[in-house]
């Protein structure tokens, strides 16, 4: 079994005798916030040796042949890592994870909850002045079931998503940090925008669409995906007000006028 924990461990507990996963992906990035690009993969050892590469690359074999396709591989983990390793980075990852283990995995957890809780509540107190929610929350409404990540989208007084884009400008203005689009997830979109298979399919059978703005024109669609909002170690209660404060401004000003973006270059 792959567990790819990844987006959990920065803030959530994982114990690998009552979770026995045979691998585990996980990015020291995510969990300490340096250095970047540096990721490992955990693994059983007995799990790890029951794998077997039909091919090799560079400092993953013993010895070669260049007149035949036999080759000796190195024994794992060596035989998986192919060419060099960060090597440089190496030591950044001992010092960060020293100092996460310094803080606390359960300072870390309340810290990020208490946060998320605190934004979740300020999300869905976004009203319009006839009453209507100025948010959806895509996931669970409160810290039950979920992590430190918030998807949202703010809407229109119809209902309808305001392009993601008017709030990443409005939150760039204020330095306040956050992710718009997909997230490398398609479903995010079709899930804010109520694109069924049936309305996807019927769209597509209109033309075959140039480019994203094309394709969402086809699917009578503003929004492209939704706003990302992740709590971590670094955050503070302040910077949770200062994104709602932000996400009100937005929607005070009733600001969807068309064209007022370029072209999208993707999700």
């Amino acid at each position: 079994m792959l567990l790819d924990a990844a987006a959990y461990l920065p803030t959530g507990p994982l114990d690998l005798t009552e979770v026995p996963a045979d691998f585990v992906a996980l990015s020291w990035y995510k969990i300490t916030g340096f250095p970047s690009g540096v990721g490992c993969l955990v693994a059983r050892r007995d799990a790890l040796a029951a794998l077997r590469r039909p091919w090799f690359a560079g400092g993953t074999v013993r010895a070669s042949s260049a007149h035949t396709d036999w080759h000796l591989p190195a024994p794992p983990p060596e035989g998986f890592e192919d060419g060099t390793l960060p090597f440089l980075a190496l030591p950044d990852v001992t010092a960060a994870a020293a100092w996460h283990r310094a803080l606390g995995a359960g300072a870390v957890r309340r810290h990020v909850a208490a946060l998320t809780a605190r934004l979740l509540a300020g999300l869905t107190t976004l009203r319009h002045p006839d009453g209507a929610p100025a948010v959806r929350v895509l996931g669970p409404l409160t810290t039950d079931g979920r992590g430190p990540t918030v998807a949202f989208n703010l809407l229109r007084p119809d209902g309808t998503p305001l392009d993601e884009r008017l709030l990443q400008r409005a939150a760039a203005g204020a330095r306040v940090s956050l992710r718009t689009g997909c997230f490398c997830n398609p479903g995010v979109a079709e899930e804010a925008n109520g694109m069924t298979p049936e309305v996807v399919r019927a769209a597509l059978l209109r033309g075959a669409p140039a480019d994203v703005d094309a394709y969402l024109a086809q699917l009578a669609v503003r929004a492209q995906g939704a706003v990302r909002a992740s709590m971590g170690v670094g955050t503070n209660t302040r910077d949770v007000d200062r994104l709602v404060e932000v996400c009100a401004e937005v929607v005070a000003k009733g600001a969807w006028e068309e064209g007022e973006f370029g072209a999208r270059v993707g999700c």
